[in-house]
């Protein structure tokens, strides 16, 4: 896309080193849109994945840490709750 005035889009085409003006409500508009549309779900979906498995490592932590705080706790090594930092694994 090159240029926009009101309705209309002057679109470059690479292929054939040309211009031209489409109405905004053209069908030929349909296939930009839809890649677009494509390339749009494709990065939703990357980050909704990436989130997703963000939120598990850090779960999995959470658990480590609270087993290996009750174990401290269980196992009496662990009387005074400033002891506790201590005690933990790092992460």
């Amino acid at each position: 896309m090159v240029k926009v005035d009101a309705s209309l889009v002057q679109m470059f085409f690479e292929t054939d080193k040309r211009s031209e003006w489409i109405y905004r409500g053209s069908t030929r508009l349909e296939p930009l849109f839809t890649e677009l549309v494509s390339v749009v779900v494709v990065v939703v979906v990357v980050v909704v994945v990436e989130y997703v498995m963000l939120w598990y490592e850090v779960s999995l932590r959470c658990h480590d840490v609270v087993v290996a705080a009750a174990a401290a706790v269980q196992s009496g090594s662990i009387t005074d709750p400033h002891d506790l930092n201590r005690s933990l694994p790092s992460s």
